[in-house]
């Protein structure tokens, strides 16, 4: 018994949807990375955000510090990265100046995607259904003849 044609529209619509919403549920599996990349004693020509150690909060202090001795940090959410600077996607650099040391350390934070979280496992298998859905809908329309898409008898 042929399908319906509109069976074939409303598979490919709610792949559409899921594609789309596996963006909206990945957002929840963003993190912040935050750690130390490098020191030098005069910065040259940088052009970003600089900060003296003493302006830090105590917090953002704590972090620098383990930062700098080698901790990585993951945040939930961009409130507890040092500086100010948080939002952008990629990779950004920030410079503290230690003036008792009188050393000029860089960091790195980033924003990451975190397929092991809970809404990063949702994100992956909206996508793939939402994926298999389409190409199965485009399959069921443009070649009812096949049972899957690879076979040409």
């Amino acid at each position: 018994m042929a399908e319906s044609e509109w069976v074939h529209y409303a598979m490919f619509f709610l792949g559409v949807l899921l594609v789309v919403g596996s963006v909206g549920v990945g957002i929840g599996a963003l993190q912040y990375e935050f750690q130390h990349e490098s020191e030098t004693a005069e910065p040259d020509d940088w052009d970003r955000p600089l900060y003296q150690y003493e302006e830090l909060s105590d917090d953002e202090r704590r972090i620098v510090d383990r930062a700098r001795s080698g901790e990585r940090f993951v945040f939930e959410d961009g409130s507890s990265v040092p500086g100010e600077e948080r939002s952008s996607l990629g990779s950004q650099q920030l410079m503290v100046y230690y003036p008792d040391e009188d050393t000029y350390y860089v960091f790195t934070h980033q924003i990451i995607f975190v397929p092991t979280e809970p809404a990063g496992v949702g994100a992956i298998a909206m996508l793939l259904a939402g994926v298999g859905l389409i190409g199965d809908s485009i399959r069921r329309h443009h070649f009812p003849h096949r049972d899957v898409l690879w076979r040409t008898g």
